[in-house]
């Protein structure tokens, strides 16, 4: 099963998404994108994108992917709670037992990733399970995390 193949029967039941496929936007991966209403508050929406990194360059021996569950936890920060959000970020990040926090500066937004290797001797049935391991993990995760977040970013406490 290609990576492709594989982003598009990941079941996203009840929850807008769409599959941008590399050879219409032009970007290196395809990308399944899912909008998450009432994300970790009433009224917060998240956003997650869900894609393959290649190990390998097209024509070198394959060396494996990553699949990646990246989620919007808020967006729109203000301005001067930035550097407090930052730095809350990096202390989670010493601590939190799987994925990692960013920070978009670009749309003041908090990000959470989880990246998961997939060798490249999986059955499909196999690699659909682990992406689908992989979503449910990460999507807990980034829900839990976007409680605190979304508060943050609007100047609220925890």
């Amino acid at each position: 099963m290609t990576t492709a193949e594989l982003l598009q029967k990941l079941d996203f039941k009840g929850n807008e998404n769409e599959f941008l496929a590399k050879e219409d936007t032009g970007l290196e991966m395809d990308i399944r994108t899912v909008i998450f209403p009432d994300f970790g508050i009433n009224g917060n929406t998240g956003e997650g994108n869900f894609f393959f990194h290649m190990l390998s360059e097209p024509g070198e021996e394959e060396a494996g992917r990553i699949f990646v569950c990246r989620y919007t936890l808020c967006f729109d920060a203000k301005d001067d709670i930035i550097l407090p959000l930052c730095a809350e970020s990096v202390t989670e990040n010493y601590e939190y037992p799987v994925g990692t926090l960013g920070f978009d500066l670009e749309d003041n937004a908090v990000i959470y990733t989880l990246q998961t290797p997939f060798p490249d001797d999986l059955s499909d049935d196999e690699m659909l399970k682990q992406a689908e391991l992989s979503v449910m993990i990460s999507l807990r995760a980034a829900r839990d995390l976007a409680v605190k977040y979304a508060s943050l970013a609007n100047g609220g406490g925890i």
